[in-house]
């Protein structure tokens, strides 16, 4: 697999980001071939769940399912929460972490022995469900808010000894998407603005930077060398995939009391801070809910950007900024490139059941075909994200 190919998982995988930011080629027992993803109840499932700290944080017992998808094997460990997103050790890959969203815990699961620990925060600070390893694997940096300031910051921890050692302002609030930079050398990180509802704890805000907004911080000073901010108030982005240029694609929704019947948000930022937003750039756009997943092709040509609410994968002609193609899928969430391949992976549900599925989808020809589509499993909160990582080592 070459450099690029491996660049190409780096927003999914930090085992990957760990051999790219090296120059290394994975062994082949360690090469990515797996999907870790969050399962569970949905997350307004029982109300006895949901605490009070963080109005949209619930703590709902679910689990980390692993599926294979070379020989269809899949593995599964419990944990307290639904977890957003999870994140595997480049320096350990039998060690996982679960980000809870908007909420007090971390988890550690050792997929050699199922031995699962836990990191909770107190009560002035949330985990906003992202995280991303120092190249080095001796890092864990981990989005999330520090309410007694109303700032976003990034919380370091300590992957051994599972303490936040200190934390990097992250120059706006509710930080929430973060990957390292394709140079292995900063940080990149979502400021999703403050939340519309008023009386939410994510709104408090009283200075700084009150809309969407990109920080790229220095991994060397931890000082953030460059600050790109959204023009428009209301539209909060969430997710992105970096461009080998600068440039970066995000995906959101615009912010109401209504997020299921507002309009999805997507666009183009360019290095110099130029924006493109697709839903004018584009002649119809008429997608609902947050838009959650984008991805880019090795050509970067065209754009994948997967929509739950309104049931498709838009394809966007990133020549001319205007949707190519809507290809219908129920319910996608998490969407990710193979490497080297016009073929993507989605995580979709299956048929008409709550179940998820896993279907390929080919970039050239926009064809739909199951992968796996008979996994016994809980749908789950629909913001989850799969992320790819090695499957050597899980528990037997």
């Amino acid at each position: 697999m070459d450099r690029r190919s491996f660049l190409s998982f780096m927003s999914i995988s930090s085992l990957a980001i760990f051999a790219s930011a090296h120059g290394l080629t994975l062994p082949s027992e360690s090469t990515p071939e797996a999907f870790a993803l969050g399962t569970g109840p949905k997350e307004n499932a029982d109300p006895k769940y949901i605490t009070s700290f963080a109005s949209k944080r619930v703590s709902v017992p679910s689990s980390i399912l692993i599926v294979n998808l070379k020989n269809q094997k899949t593995k599964e460990f419990p944990v307290a929460f639904s977890p957003h997103l999870i994140c595997q050790n480049p320096k350990d890959p039998r060690q996982l972490f679960a980000f809870q969203k908007w909420g007090k815990l971390l988890a550690e699961v050792r997929i050699d022995t199922g031995k699962v620990r836990y990191v909770t925060l107190p009560d002035d600070r949330t985990f906003f469900g992202h995280g991303v390893f120092h190249p080095s694997g001796e890092v864990l940096f981990c989005s999330g808010m520090n309410y007694k300031t109303g700032k976003g910051e990034l919380f370091e921890l300590n992957p051994r000894t599972l303490k936040i050692e200190q934390s990097i302002k992250t120059l706006g609030v509710n930080p929430h998407d973060l990957q390292l930079s394709l140079d292995g050398k900063h940080l990149l990180v979502m400021n999703m603005g403050p939340h519309p509802i008023d009386g939410i704890d994510r709104s408090h805000v009283k200075d700084g930077v009150h809309t969407a907004n990109i920080a790229k911080i220095s991994l060397s000073s931890h000082k953030v060398v460059q600050n790109r901010i959204f023009p428009t108030e209301g539209q909060g982005y969430s997710h992105f995939w970096q461009r080998e240029n600068g440039d970066v694609l995000v995906a959101g929704i615009t912010a109401s009391l209504n997020p299921q019947r507002d309009k999805s948000v997507a666009g183009l930022m360019t290095n110099d801070g130029v924006f493109f937003d697709f839903s004018k750039t584009s002649e119809t756009w008429p997608y609902l809910g947050e838009a959650l997943n984008v991805i880019s092709d090795d050509g970067n040509s065209q754009a994948l950007i997967s929509i739950p609410d309104s049931d498709v994968i838009v394809v966007m002609d990133l020549k001319i900024k205007k949707v190519l193609k809507s290809v219908p899928l129920k319910i996608p969430r998490s969407l990710a490139l193979v490497p080297g391949t016009h073929r993507a992976v989605v995580c979709a549900q299956a048929g008409n059941r709550l179940g998820r599925g896993f279907f390929e989808l080919n970039t050239k020809t926009f064809e739909v075909k199951p992968i796996l589509s008979d996994i016994s499993m809980q749908a789950g909160p629909k913001g989850a994200h799969a992320t790819w990582i090695a499957w050597d080592g899980v528990s037997k």
